[in-house]
């Protein structure tokens, strides 16, 4: 159930930068949360990107910042349901196990109480018989 976020060819993100076409340099920004955010920037022939378009590229690295952390939470709650369902797997095994060794048990003690009858009958008849 794992998807793959990643951003369209032209916005790769490599060790915190953000990174448009070959042409572009790239200048760190601070974020709101006080980490470090980058944001395109055209070299110095072709002046700076409108303003409209730098936002579309931050908010494209939020949402594929979101995306990570939502896909690596999905990830981890999947591990974690994994090991839940191992661990049922487990407990009714162990149960099947103990169930069938308890069906065994009143097996031999049924054996054992119908023999226990019989030879109560056989120690009857023969003092019956003595008599």
């Amino acid at each position: 159930m794992s998807r793959n976020v990643t951003l369209p060819s032209n916005l790769i993100r490599t060790s915190g930068s953000l990174l448009t076409d070959p042409c572009t340099e790239v200048v760190s920004v601070s974020s709101r949360r006080g980490g470090s955010r980058s944001q395109p920037r055209v070299s110095e022939e072709q002046g700076f990107l409108p303003a409209e378009i730098s936002q579309i590229y931050e908010e494209m690295a939020v949402i594929h910042e979101k995306l990570q952390v939502e896909s690596a939470a999905q990830q981890q709650f999947a591990l974690q349901l994994h090991e839940r369902e191992q661990k049922l797997l487990q407990r009714e095994a162990l149960l099947l196990k103990q169930h069938n060794a308890l069906s065994k048990i009143r097996g031999v003690e049924e054996e054992v109480c119908t023999k226990i009858q019989m030879i109560k009958e056989v120690s009857h008849s023969c003092s019956m018989s003595k008599l």
